[in-house]
């Protein structure tokens, strides 16, 4: 006997109620089903494509679970006889549907009505009547007599259909556009109708455009229903749950596919049929199969049942895009193939106690079921599994494997032979040690053959993800500081000859307290309010097209029971649905978390969170928290992920997550997403991991810096709480200061000029109150501060907001600096501090753009560099302001991540205040021009050397010289062999055309470290030969000391300056 259940919901543990001991969900009641031997049968859902989105009981691995693929068959119409206006010859067009056909009429497009989507406002959905509609934009008889166009999207196809027949359309050709929804569905429409793929659309929407444009016109009919076996058979339907298999994982869903696209049903509307599509359209194909089998067979079991059909599936589906073949874990093993099915010599057993014990919970592995597939999430270079063969007839069987390059697989016996009703094990190691494997879904196939031709080859399918190795999928960061970093140990990955990671913005998480009293019906969390809360999600600030993750959680303290569902509101009516449900967090606690992948199409599409009370005493308070986040890169300071570039297998190393974000109130959380990569091509393949960075305490407000180039910092202060450590530094030709603040929450601000002398890299408090030389003291938190003229001095001030509320103040702070005439322009020189010597930077131009490398130190004090670049300063500012980068190196080129920024404040001719944003904090002190602007002199004529030098065919590293005319010091900017920015530093006292200078490494202070001692060692020789001032060869050999790792050797590598001559005086 087989069993069928076209109904789904979203994915939860399978095992909880067998847990609990209870058949409290159709998990464990289809538990039940398989022991008392009939074959369940589950439809996977329709909430693909997205990866994890077979439904349960689908996911359960005790059920065989269908996925829809279309047959081949259509019912088609087409618009015919298309002629007019540029038509030469008349054409038709075949496309879907179930209706019946018109007579030509004037094709027109809905837009030049309109409304090209052929509906406004909320979405009716309305696919049973058509005697009204609400959606409906058109005026009664608006398009009477006409052939409508309407764009595909946002409102039902069907609902459409109704609106243009309301407006008096005889016909109505549904148009995907395109980017949309490449798929067309045959329905069975109110007026005669034709869905058209988007080609097609678009060819007959501009023949119409082009006719509408010389007020002439198009003319087509539409034909009315007919069979074709034309279409594309063996393509996956795009709406099919997908794999892998959650919140667990180890089996292969979907199981099998079956047809479910365009199938023809009993209905009771209309001509009393319909075609519907979905995976409950599949699944009864399958269970139909299952009955035929058993017709057959009378004592197979329903693992013998479940076997002949996996292993005898036919592996030739297509993804949705008709070309692309369909992975495992889209699909499941292919299409069923009852005829081969029938021929099957081998099945894999799997008993009701096994299928209990494999619950991960109570620490068993799914992947180690003995059922007819072999699969796992992840495969770390290697790994193994073991099934159990049982014959249904006496046989011999070879083995043979089929694994793509670089993959291999092993099983031992390689042959075997068995009578019926013998069992025979077989170990199976699968080997995926390749760099080029590593983060991709892995397909191949064991294949049992037989001796005897009269058995069917029993094919195990073999899905495997080719780990990269212990890649956290979470990294939380608990902190009483709103900016900062900390630096998380990773290690046991493969090898990394290119690691790549990149982050995406910090996005605070959303909190909405709700007060929910106990849902009356706890067994339906859909079928009333009364007990349940939804919010609305709308696309992420990255736009539509843009991938999203979608976090949300719940909690109640111990108040009863809370569940947790997350949607997508596919028609449109903001109503959560168990048919559009994608994630269900349903423990016995209050606390609850589901994570969905968004992606919006439509401005108007929206996911649902949904919450339900489902026990308890009384209404309770329920805080509902969401976190939306775009997948895009970010370059915003706000979060920097950092890494080393090159690692070799199974190395431990450091990855730095820094923050800045100064709107983190204390309680909350926000998040963001490192994708790594093991090279800059490879997409992603080491896994997206998830950044939580938790305030748990309050702290002194950490130091700011504003650039007053129209600066915007969101900030939040505790009740009574002032922060003393933002500055600002005003250069020497600035005419005005402007200082604002909005928001919620009751603010003062003050701004007083600096009392005593900076004493870098940190920052006094500000001075007192009544030293401010402007103030705004007003109810609410919108202040603002203009100092102009006489009352602004250059230097160093103070822009105090002060919270004088009792709750926390979230406002927005702006600074702007008006500059005069007479702007300093620091000339391209070395600059550093003579009271934090040890450190400094160069300070180059190219073209327009202004450039500065930073060399400096790490915490342990190992040397490093960072680069700034930007556009030249503009006009008469008298700052300048550049993002600040991180370089690593691959071995052969550089890639750079935003770390900071720095700012540049002109002070005079040859002093500036150099600030700085690095890895969460903020820095700042005085810098210098570091000698004199002479020049060597070669063959008796003064020549410019200095600048920024570099390799054109090996960009990424280079030397800042500065040559004078009784010195050269080179600044050489290279890599260690972990691919960290290092720099080593060399003095000659004989500059000239050739020149051999040995070379030092120093080991000194970080940027916001105490002074300390700076040290010195010798690693190597740099010898420059200058072919002219702006060309020329190096020849560097260094080994890295002191704990750096590596060496650096370049022979006569050609070196071309890259920076604008510096003057010579």
């Amino acid at each position: 006997m087989s069993s069928n259940f076209s109904i789904g919901g979203g994915a939860f543990d399978p095992w909880v109620s067998l847990r609990q001991g209870t058949t409290g969900d159709d998990a464990a009641a289809f538990f039940n089903v398989r022991a008392a031997g009939i074959v369940p049968v589950v439809a996977a859902g329709n909430s693909g494509p997205g990866v994890s989105t077979v439904s349960s009981p689908g996911n359960a691995p005790w059920v065989i679970t269908a996925a829809n693929e279309s047959s081949g068959r259509r019912f088609s119409t087409s618009v015919t006889g298309i002629s007019g206006h540029g038509v030469a010859t008349p054409f038709n067009l075949i496309g879907d549907g179930i209706t019946a056909g018109v007579g030509s009429a004037q094709v027109v497009h809905a837009k030049d009505f309109g409304n090209a989507l052929c509906g406004a406002g909320a979405a009716t959905n309305n696919t049973t009547t058509c005697t009204s509609s609400a959606s409906n934009p058109f005026a009664a008889g608006a398009l009477a007599g006409k052939i409508v166009i309407c764009d595909r999207g946002e409102y039902a196809r069907i609902e459409k259909g109704c609106n243009v027949k309301l407006a008096g359309a005889v016909g109505m050709i549904l148009a995907n556009i395109p980017g949309g929804d490449a798929n067309v569905v045959a329905d069975g429409h109110f007026l005669p109708a034709v869905h058209l793929n988007a080609t097609d659309a678009t060819t007959i929407k501009n023949l119409v455009e082009s006719a509408r444009l010389a007020s002439s016109q198009i003319t087509a009919a539409i034909s009315s229903v007919a069979t074709r076996n034309d279409g594309a058979g063996d393509v996956l339907a795009g709406s099919s749950g997908r794999g892998p298999v959650t919140p667990y994982s180890g089996v292969l869903k979907p199981t099998i596919a079956a047809p479910g696209t365009n199938i023809a049903a009993a209905y009771h509307r209309s001509n009393g049929s319909i075609v519907f599509s979905g995976t409950s359209m599949a699944s009864p194909h399958i269970a139909g199969a299952a009955a035929l089998l058993l017709s057959g067979n009378p004592s197979w079991s329903v693992a013998q049942v479940e076997s002949a059909l996996v292993t005898t599936a036919s592996n030739t589906l297509l993804m949705e895009d008709g070309v692309t073949h369909a992975p495992y874990t889209e699909g499941g093993a292919g299409r069923t193939r009852v005829d081969q099915a029938a021929r099957a010599g081998l099945y894999f057993d799997v008993t009701p106690t096994q299928f209990r014990e494999a619950d991960p919970a109570s620490g068993g592995q799914p992947k180690q079921l003995n059922l007819p597939f072999v699969h796992t999430d992840d495969c770390f270079e290697r790994c193994s599994f073991t099934r159990v063969a049982t014959a249904n007839v006496a046989g011999t069987w070879q083995v043979q494997t089929v694994a793509p390059s670089g993959a291999s697989i092993t099983v031992t016996p390689n042959q075997f032979s068995a009578s019926a009703g013998v069992a025979q094990s077989l170990a199976i190691m699968v080997d995926v040690d390749n760099a080029s494997l590593v983060g991709s879904w892995l397909d191949a196939q064991i294949k049992l053959v037989p001796t005897n031709a009269d058995l069917a080859t029993t094919v195990l399918p073999v899905s495997v993800f080719v780990s990269p190795g212990s890649v956290p999928k979470v990294i939380d960061i608990e902190t009483d500081t709103t900016n900062g970093f900390r630096d998380i140990d990773f290690s046991g990955l493969v090898d990394l000859p290119d690691l790549t990671v990149v982050d995406t913005e910090l996005v605070l998480q959303q909190k909405a307290d709700r007060t929910i009293s106990v849902d009356a019906t706890a067994s339906d969390p859909y079928n009333t309010l009364q007990g349940t809360y939804t919010t609305l999600i709308g696309p992420t600030a990255g736009g539509l097209g843009v991938d999203g993750v979608l976090i949300a959680s719940t909690d109640a303290g111990a108040s009863g029971d809370i569940d947790l569902y997350v949607g997508i509101d596919l028609d449109g009516d903001s109503v959560a649905e168990e048919s559009e449900e994608l994630c269900k967090s349903a423990s016995s606690g209050t606390v609850e978390e589901c994570r969905v992948v968004t992606n919006f199409t439509a401005t108007t599409q929206r996911y649902w969170v949904h919450t339900q009370r489902y026990s308890g005493t009384v209404a309770t308070n329920v805080a509902i928290k969401t976190a939306h986040i775009a997948t895009a890169p970010s370059n915003a300071a706000d979060i920097a992920v950092t890494a080393p570039r090159v690692l070799s297998r199974l190395s431990a190393f450091k990855t730095r997550v820094a923050w800045n974000a100064p709107w983190l109130n204390v309680g909350d959380t926000a998040y963001a997403i490192a994708t790594l990569s093991s090279t800059r091509t490879a997409g992603g393949n080491l896994g997206d991991v998830l950044v939580r960075i938790k305030r748990t305490a309050d702290s002194t407000p950490a130091p700011m810096v504003l650039n007053g180039l129209g600066d915007s910092e969101a900030i939040t202060l505790a009740a009574g709480q002032a922060h003393e450590r933002i500055v600002i530094d005003v250069p020497a030709n600035a005419t005005g200061l402007h200082v604002t603040t909005s928001g919620s929450g009751e603010v003062d601000l003050y701004v007083a000029k600096a009392t005593s002398a900076t004493t870098p890299p940190t920052f006094a408090a500000a001075p007192a109150r009544g030293l401010a030389a402007g103030t705004s003291i007003h109810a609410g938190a919108t202040e603002a501060v203009d100092l102009l003229g006489a009352a602004l001095t250059p230097g160093r001030w103070y822009v105090t907001p002060v919270n004088t509320g009792s709750s926390a103040a979230m406002f927005t702070l702006t600074a702007q600096l008006d500059f005069g005439a007479g702007a300093a322009r620091p000339p391209m020189q070395s600059y550093f501090n003579p009271d934090r010597s040890g450190h400094g930077m160069f300070l180059s131009q190219a073209d327009s753009a202004w450039a500065l490398v930073w060399y400096t130190y790490l915490e342990d004090g190992s040397p490093t560099w960072y680069l700034a670049a930007n556009a030249a300063p503009s006009g008469n500012d008298g700052v300048w302001r550049a993002p600040l980068y991180r370089l690593s190196w691959n071995g052969t080129v550089s890639y750079s991540n935003v770390v900071g920024e720095v700012l540049l404040t002109f002070d005079s001719a040859s002093r500036f205040t150099f600030s700085w944003l690095l890895d969460g904090q903020y820095g700042s002190e005085p810098f210098q021009i570091g000698g004199s602007a002479s020049c060597p002199s070669v063959g008796g004529a003064p020549v410019s050397y200095s600048g920024a030098w570099a390799n054109p065919s090996e960009s990424g590293w280079g030397f800042s010289v500065t040559a004078v005319s009784a010195a050269e010091a080179d600044a050489a900017y290279l890599f260690d062999s972990s691919g960290v920015a290092r720099w080593l530093l060399g003095v000659t006292t004989a500059p000239g055309a050739a020149v051999s200078i040995p070379l030092l490494q120093h080991r000194g202070f970080c940027p916001t470290c105490a002074l300390s001692s700076v040290t010195t060692a010798s690693v190597g020789t740099l010898t420059r030969t200058y072919t002219n001032k702006a060309s020329g060869t190096a020849t560097i050999n260094a080994t890295w000391q002191q704990g750096v790792p590596g060496t650096w050797s370049r022979s006569n590598a050609t070196q071309q300056k890259i920076t604008v001559d510096m003057p010579c005086q």
